[in-house]
């Protein structure tokens, strides 16, 4: 009689597989032995701070607990019980809006975006130079998993929040959790708890500098492809190359409707080469084509593009080129 009250009390799939456990006389480490499980997660489960065991997990137990009938779908019933009462309530925001399309990354979106959804890679850490363009190929790459069927996106700005408290929202659904502009470290214990808590998870990390991570993968980022000067009066091949796209992309964004014709052609050229192809700093210098043409910006920059001031339109805010590349140049 005491054996039907304590199941009839037990008030969590968690307390419930404790006392089926130990009404058969069973450790902890002989039922994870018999299910195929390891003693951690039978601990998790018992103490609550896995909420939401995975359907095989369960059928498992069972098998193991030798349960049949009403006792066995009763046993799976609080597992679903516990699935919907825990699940978040809190969902996850679409991440933030990056301005225009994304130019001249799209094959580096493609390999990361499949390395997280299609291969499964669980850590990658993007990693390059301040300005390089970091934030801008991670936004694409979380846009696209974010209108993915089934999967959810986390973002998290290092510099102004914390990455505690996301297991139990996160869960066992598909989510890849950004954490961009990592260069203080990331916290690996906390990592591997999120990793073992959510088995759906994805983590994709942007840094200056990478951080060695167990099982992580490191992709660098390097500058925009810049002209060669064999390519100065081609305006058609010019346009292909990525820098020089990407500040075409900045410019038509102020004067619509604009071609890159013969007599410019050596200038953007020029600007792109005097850039290194950073995409910051070509994002920023195209602030100036509203009163400056690209061969008075040449000069400018020829001059030193440290003392290129922050430009009149509104790209970047009151960042200024020179800031850019010393950011680039410093690392």
């Amino acid at each position: 009689m005491h054996g039907v009250t304590s199941l009839q009390s037990a008030t969590g799939f968690g307390e419930l597989l404790r006392v089926r456990r130990e009404r058969v006389g069973l450790t902890q480490q002989v039922l994870a032995d018999h299910a195929t499980l390891s003693v951690r997660a039978i601990r998790d489960m018992e103490s609550g701070r896995v909420q939401r065991p995975r359907q095989e997990t369960v059928r498992l137990l069972a098998d193991a607990l030798r349960l049949e009938g009403h006792h066995r779908s009763s046993f799976e019933a609080a597992a679903r019980r516990q699935a919907l009462l825990e699940e978040p309530r809190d969902e996850p925001t679409a991440p933030p809006v990056a301005r225009g399309a994304i130019v001249g990354r799209e094959l580096e979106v493609e390999v990361l975006t499949d390395a997280l959804a299609v291969h499964g890679d669980r850590l990658v850490t993007v990693a390059g130079l301040g300005g390089v363009g970091k934030t801008r190929l991670v936004l694409e790459v979380a846009r696209r998993l974010h209108l993915a069927p089934g999967w959810s996106v986390r973002w998290i700005d290092c510099g102004r929040q914390s990455v505690a408290g996301l297991a139990r929202t996160i869960g066992e659904r598909p989510t890849l959790l950004v954490l961009d502009g990592a260069d203080a470290g990331v916290d690996t214990a906390l990592l591997d708890e999120l990793f073992h808590r959510c088995p759906g998870l994805r983590v994709l990390i942007t840094a200056r500098i990478p951080q060695p991570l167990p099982g992580g993968q490191v992709i660098p980022l390097a500058p925009l492809p810049t002209p060669g000067p064999e390519l100065d009066h081609d305006p058609v091949a010019l346009a292909e190359v990525g820098a020089v796209r990407l500040l075409l992309s900045h410019l038509r964004r102020l004067r619509p409707g604009l071609r890159l014709e013969p007599d410019e052609a050596p200038a953007v050229a020029s600007i792109c080469r005097q850039l290194d192809g950073l995409p910051g700093a070509l994002e920023l210098v195209a602030g100036w084509s509203t009163v400056l043409s690209p061969r008075q910006l040449v000069a400018r920059l020829t001059d030193g593009p440290f003392h290129l001031a922050p430009p009149p339109a509104g790209f970047g805010g009151r960042a200024d080129v020179g800031a850019a590349l010393g950011r680039h140049w410093t690392g």
